[in-house]
């Protein structure tokens, strides 16, 4: 069994620092979460050893742990691979937890600020040498930018992220097969109605294409 204190040290987890980025003051459109929700999410965190188990990725896409909204944005036909994974705060918090029983921290549900924001995780992945020598430029440091457009209006992120970047896997690397991958997080503030409407997902590469898919968010806020 586990217990949940944030201590003063450093989270490595963009998404866990997120969840408590916005001061307590700050108005977020999103539904809040309850002591209980927050209680009831660290202790699904805590049943992963670490962050790595908690967002493992299925074999084609998303994330296998998780109950979200994935949106394909590009394929491998295009030599990279783009999904943008949305879920909402109840996961983020769970994050959390996982990320607390890999540190060997402890964390209590107080110590967390709910924001009730939209959180979006960003994975990029390229395979053969003339994708992957692009892949850094396009998507590192933070060279990607993600926007949601609901009709006429663009909703900026509220906090952006790159969580990791790897390089070959050894099958790969002994086949010298060049790959490579970059995570990036996401959040906005938006309201549970302006996400009845259909959401065009745009994400922006750093030469500033434009990877864009129309999604159903309908419901993604709601916790159960």
């Amino acid at each position: 069994m586990y217990r949940v204190i944030i201590s003063d040290v450093e989270v490595f987890c963009s998404i866990a620092l997120m969840v408590t980025l916005i001061p307590a003051s700050a108005w977020c459109a999103g539904p809040a979460l309850t002591p209980v929700q927050i209680r009831s999410a660290l202790v699904e965190g805590m049943r992963y050893k670490s962050l790595n188990q908690f967002f493992q990725r299925k074999q084609i896409s998303g994330y296998k742990h998780i109950r979200g909204t994935t949106v394909t944005l590009a394929t491998g036909l295009s030599g990279t691979d783009i999904q943008a994974n949305f879920f909402n705060e109840w996961w983020a918090v769970a994050a959390q937890g996982a990320a607390a029983r890999q540190q060997m921290r402890q964390i209590t549900p107080d110590q967390i600020e709910s924001t009730g924001l939209l959180y979006a995780r960003v994975y990029a992945g390229a395979l053969g040498a003339v994708s992957t020598s692009k892949l850094n430029r396009r998507y590192g440091s933070k060279q990607a930018h993600l926007v949601l457009q609901i009709g006429d209006r663009t909703i900026q992120p509220v906090q952006k992220e790159m969580v990791s970047r790897s390089d070959e896997s050894v099958p790969n690397l002994l086949i010298g097969l060049p790959e490579g991958e970059i995570t990036l997080d996401f959040a906005f503030d938006v309201t549970p109605a302006e996400l009845e409407s259909p959401v065009m997902v745009i994400l922006i590469d750093g030469d500033g294409k434009h990877h864009q898919h129309k999604a159903d968010l309908k419901g993604i806020l709601t916790y159960d």
